[in-house]
């Protein structure tokens, strides 16, 4: 058997949206092979049980929030794509299933993915307001103060933003 590389790679995080669609791929593995995604993605409720259950009973912990779907093989690779309906944090990788029945996985950890609510994906406003132009500095005829001069340069440096003293 080859080496087998995950896409999205094992071990990697992406941050996602509910009405997002993900594909992952597997390549590495033989056509005669089986090939699945262990996976609680599409399994929030699932999930939420499982959390309240280690809560009330630490010493039993069953995770049925897993699952294993079925890949299929196209065009040299074994695939399967899932839409995100669920906000929540999910992991998932794939393994085969060789002809003895053993069991082979990427090298890694998990592949997490964060699904965040569509309404956070756009339409987020970041306001910046320039305070010195406020309170009693409104009728000032000259906003700066010539003590922050070395400190704002310094942070300057350092590479933080820094709104210069122009602006309205």
């Amino acid at each position: 058997m080859n080496e087998l590389q995950m896409q999205p790679a094992a071990g990697e995080q992406l941050v996602r949206y509910v009405g997002d669609w993900l594909r992952f791929s597997l390549t590495g593995a033989s056509t005669d092979s089986q090939v699945f995604l262990r996976t609680n993605i599409g399994r929030a409720a699932a999930l939420r049980c499982e959390i309240i259950d280690e809560i009330h009973q630490p010493e039993v912990q069953v995770e049925t929030a897993w699952r294993d779907v079925p890949m299929t093989f196209a065009h040299g690779e074994w695939s399967v794509e899932f839409a995100l309906a669920e906000v929540g944090w999910f992991q998932a990788k794939a393994y085969v299933v060789d002809v003895d029945g053993n069991q082979h996985w990427p090298e890694g950890e998990n592949f997490g993915l964060s699904v965040h609510s569509n309404d956070a994906r756009c339409a987020n406003t970041i306001y910046c307001c320039f305070p010195r132009m406020f309170g009693p500095n409104k009728p000032a005829r000259s906003t700066t103060d010539r003590d922050d001069d070395e400190h704002i340069r310094r942070l300057d440096e350092e590479g933080y933003t820094v709104i210069p003293p122009s602006g309205t």
